[in-house]
């Protein structure tokens, strides 16, 4: 499971998130992999949850058989997808469920966006935590990409717009 943080605020990005924590949620995770296993499911799948504020009980909205938006966080908890799934159907190796569930800040934008606009107050320090002890994983800053100048500058561009999207978009939360 995972805490959403921030969600993208432009018109067409509405509803994306930015940045979560992974995290494991026993009540809501395995009720949901039963059922999935009921079902005789193998495969990917991701469930869009909320959780009621009266009464705190998860509600899932929608469930997707498939990978999300953006996986890369599996691969920083060390659940690569690319890899499972070579092993399962290429190579047809037995693939148990993956206990996916290491505290982890994800995000695709930079880190002080995190801080400036996560409304969370322990969210936000929870991802200061994870960021202070290197447990992130942003899917831009792969060691690789980084070699080429030209994706470095992209990289650098890209992060720049989204400091400068989240201004347009958001107020900035006060925090020491």
């Amino acid at each position: 499971a995972a805490r959403v943080l921030l969600e993208e605020h432009t018109p067409k990005g509405k509803g994306n998130y930015a940045a979560l924590i992974t995290e494991k949620i026993p009540e809501i995770a395995e009720p949901l992999a039963v059922c999935l296993a009921e079902l005789g499911y193998r495969g990917f799948a991701n469930f869009d949850l909320r959780r009621d504020g009266r009464d705190g009980r998860f509600y899932a909205l929608e469930l997707n058989l498939r990978q999300g938006r953006s996986n890369y966080f599996l691969t920083g908890i060390g659940a690569n997808p690319a890899e499972l799934v070579l092993r399962d159907r290429l190579l047809g190796e037995n693939i148990t469920p993956y206990d996916a569930s290491a505290e982890l800040l994800y995000r695709t934008v930079p880190y002080r966006v995190v801080r400036r606009y996560t409304q969370d107050a322990r969210l936000a320090d929870r991802a200061a935590a994870l960021h202070r002890a290197g447990r992130e994983v942003c899917p831009w800053y792969t060691r690789t990409d980084l070699l080429d100048p030209r994706r470095l500058a992209y990289v650098l561009a890209h992060m720049v717009r989204e400091r400068r999207k989240f201004a347009a978009f958001l107020p900035p939360v006060c925090r020491k």
